[in-house]
């Protein structure tokens, strides 16, 4: 009985000495990292947003009460996404960009905008109530972050619609997600 104690607290305290070596490895303390790595690197992340602002969205009675959600939602959504620093190494700031459709493209506001700007310019869009061409809407997408030559950059794209397509000019949705 006292064989088997032993054996337990000897494994118990291996098995802690292990797991402290390895706490140690993976995450050393704040200290040892600022004086390993005294510099921060810069990620820019860029979230572009493309709504569906077409007559199947917009029509939905109450008239217009998507797109009002919609406006509600963005922003509630970016004000999840604050700058900060990551396990005090990587400096993460957020820009905005994003353009409405239906079966014509609008940009409210261009890639690498700030906060409030994105915002304001959401607030004034307004809906088009005509067909919708999705792969329009993603080839301008594309365009518009292609042309954003931010050094560093990540970027990301947030499509906002009910799915229903009346029309396919610019080679059809899956073609247009690949390029993307």
């Amino acid at each position: 009985m006292l064989q088997g104690t032993c054996s337990v607290l000897l494994l118990w305290g291996i098995l802690g000495a292990i797991q402290a070596q390895q706490q140690e490895v993976i995450s050393p303390d704040t200290t040892e990292r600022n004086n390993n790595c005294p510099e921060k690197t810069d990620c820019p992340i860029h979230v572009y947003f493309v709504l569906d602002t077409s007559e199947s969205v917009t029509m939905q009675s109450p008239t217009d009460i998507l797109l009002f959600h919609m406006k509600q939602f963005v922003p509630q959504f970016i004000s999840q996404l604050q700058n900060e620093f990551y396990l005090d190494q990587v400096a993460l700031s957020w820009r905005y960009g994003g353009l409405h459709f239906s079966d014509q493209v609008e940009v409210f506001s261009p890639p690498g905008s700030d906060r409030a700007s994105f915002i304001k310019n959401l607030q004034g869009i307004s809906s088009f109530r005509r067909g919708t061409f999705t792969d329009c809407a993603l080839a301008n997408m594309t365009e518009q972050i292609r042309q954003d030559r931010s050094k560093g950059t990540v970027h990301f794209a947030v499509v906002i619609t009910d799915g229903h397509v009346t029309g396919s000019p610019c080679g059809g949705i899956k073609l247009q997600a690949e390029r993307a």
